[in-house]
């Protein structure tokens, strides 16, 4: 597969922020094998964050479902 990219192509690579390192690789010699890779990199990388984003969000979460139920108990109807 080599040849002119997709404008598909073109927009994905822009959205993952690889144009400029592909541009690169397409000085190179234009290598599917490489722009998987690429492509498999950032995946990798995003992923990465959010699942520290998602083990953040769910930690304060956490927080805040502890302290409601802290509160609940401390000035709640007692007895009920």
């Amino acid at each position: 597969m080599r040849g002119p990219a997709t404008s598909v192509t073109e927009m994905a690579d822009a959205h993952f922020g690889l144009s400029l390192v592909l541009l690169q690789v397409a000085q190179m010699g234009r290598s599917p094998e490489v722009r998987a890779l690429a492509l498999r990199s950032e995946i990798k990388k995003r992923r990465d964050l959010l699942t520290k984003l998602e083990e953040k969000q769910h930690k304060i979460d956490s927080r805040k479902k502890a302290s409601t139920q802290r509160f609940i108990f401390e000035f709640g109807i007692k007895g009920v």
